[in-house]
């Protein structure tokens, strides 16, 4: 399987991070055919949010002077962050949340083969934390690829973070 270079790529803080997934997004499934682009599935690891997402919530359960609210338990799913995406852009693809357990593990990998065989496209997108993981918001680095490369070469201008409302 050939290595793609970053389609899009973005740092973000919490209240736009799903704002800031959305770019980058946008700029990867640019990327893909016409004819690939509202089905093709998209492969989202996102390990660092999901840790620090569980880490707010127990701490907010915890916390008898916090009223948890319904938003508190959606912020732990992961599916959250490209739900303003999909809203936006109709894309109608298939969303698989997978990251490697352990270094040296091929779990992502292995999806992403056999997604990209299955399907001739796809967007891989990943979430890493800016900064250790506590419980205020570390911010977190987004970072997409499109596979396969558009064969034009045309190169594709990351999104950056000044340009997330």
């Amino acid at each position: 399987m050939a290595s793609a270079p970053y389609t899009g790529e973005s740092s973000a803080r919490l209240l736009s991070l799903s704002r800031a997934v959305s770019l980058v997004l946008r700029d990867a499934f640019a990327a893909l055919p016409d004819d690939l682009r509202r089905d093709a599935p998209l492969v989202l690891a996102a390990r660092d949010y999901c840790a620090w997402a569980v880490a707010r919530y127990i701490r907010c359960h915890d916390d008898p002077a916090y009223r948890l609210r319904p938003f508190d338990a959606v912020r732990l799913e992961p599916a959250e962050l490209i739900r303003p995406y999909a809203a936006e852009s109709g894309w109608r693809g298939s969303c698989y949340v997978a990251d490697d357990d352990l270094p040296g593990t091929r779990g992502r990998a292995l999806v992403t083969e056999h997604l990209l065989r299955a399907h001739g496209g796809l967007v891989t997108c990943e979430l890493r934390a800016l900064a250790d993981l506590g419980l205020d918001d570390p911010g977190f680095r987004i970072s997409a690829v499109a596979l396969p490369i558009p064969a034009t070469g045309a190169a594709i201008s990351p999104t950056r973070a000044e340009e997330i409302p």
